[in-house]
């Protein structure tokens, strides 16, 4: 699935909304919904190990720092805050690939 295509500002929409969390420090609401298919790639994206898998779904700890990777990562579109996400576009840079994400080091 190439998420590149879903929205040219769904970028800027993630920077406004992700700045917003971080100024209100909004309690985290994450969540995965029943289309989580564990793949784990919310974990690999999340630069502050603040999710990991437990039974194969996502946990959020409380160390967010509200880049909303996991959010844009999936690809099932599992991964919201609350209901406001469900319908917001997901990004990828261009020059960042799916196998980026999954093997970064």
């Amino acid at each position: 699935m190439d998420f590149r295509r879903e929205g040219h500002n769904s970028w800027a929409q993630s920077r406004l909304f992700g700045a917003v969390l971080s100024a209100y420090r909004l309690p985290s609401r994450f969540r995965a919904s029943e289309s989580c298919v564990g793949c784990g790639h919310c974990v690999r994206a999340c630069p502050s190990g603040n999710v990991r898998l437990s039974d194969e779904r996502p946990r959020w700890g409380g160390d967010c720092v509200y880049c909303l990777g996991c959010f844009h990562a999936c690809p099932a579109k599992a991964v919201n805050i609350g209901d406001y996400t469900r319908t917001l576009l997901r990004y990828r840079h261009p020059s960042v690939s799916a196998a980026d994400l999954l093997y970064r080091g």
